[in-house]
């Protein structure tokens, strides 16, 4: 209901900017109003994913992760490859960790459009035992690691989400080299992990 609502508002905001000149300050704002609820809409699209107990799968996983990235950067120059495994697993993965891997692939696709310069990007999602492997990993400019973990937040907040559900985040990347994230998780909270 909350989805309907919202796309019946980015439609009446559509139709009512075309009543005013291409130039004007009124039609300018209704893009910015539309512009702003089709944020909240995919916000809400991730949120219901997420909980969605139907879609708790790594297979899930996969799928709306690669069209995510294939979406994202659809408007860059940025050419997104997707390396994935032969056979898509139905295996379950917990809500709190595929949430907080999901959001940390974003960080990392979001810090590469907007600061990488790169023209090729590869995407990985590799379940391996009981664990997830994902790394996102670009031909851009590259940066220093250490000196950029205390100006960039997202940086930190890529490994924090990693260490918050029992993972590692490895940032590897040096000036004119590129960047390559590779983020490790387990599958499952273990029940002690649950018990805290």
């Amino acid at each position: 209901d909350l989805g309907a609502r919202l796309t019946q508002l980015v439609l009446t905001g559509e139709g009512a900017k075309k009543e005013f000149p291409a130039e004007s300050k009124a039609r300018a704002q209704f893009n910015e109003m539309c512009e702003s609820t089709r944020e909240v809409l995919g916000a809400v699209d991730e949120i219901v994913w997420m909980v969605n107990s139907r879609r708790d799968t790594i297979k899930e996983f996969e799928m709306y992760v690669c069209n995510y990235a294939e979406e994202f950067l659809r408007t860059t120059n940025i050419r997104c490859r997707v390396e994935l495994n032969a056979e898509p697993l139905d295996i379950p993965f917990d809500l709190a960790i595929r949430r907080n891997l999901f959001l940390a692939i974003k960080e990392a696709l979001n810090n590469a459009a907007r600061h990488s310069g790169a023209t090729e990007l590869i995407l990985q999602i590799q379940p391996e035992g009981e664990e997830m492997r994902a790394v996102v990993e670009d031909n851009g400019k590259g940066f220093n690691p250490e000196a950029a973990m205390g100006e960039r937040n997202g940086l930190s907040n890529m490994v924090q989400r990693a260490a918050e559900v029992g993972g590692s985040c490895k940032i590897t990347s040096r000036p004119g080299a590129g960047c390559r994230i590779e983020f490790v998780t387990p599958l499952r909270v273990s029940s002690l992990r649950r018990l805290r």
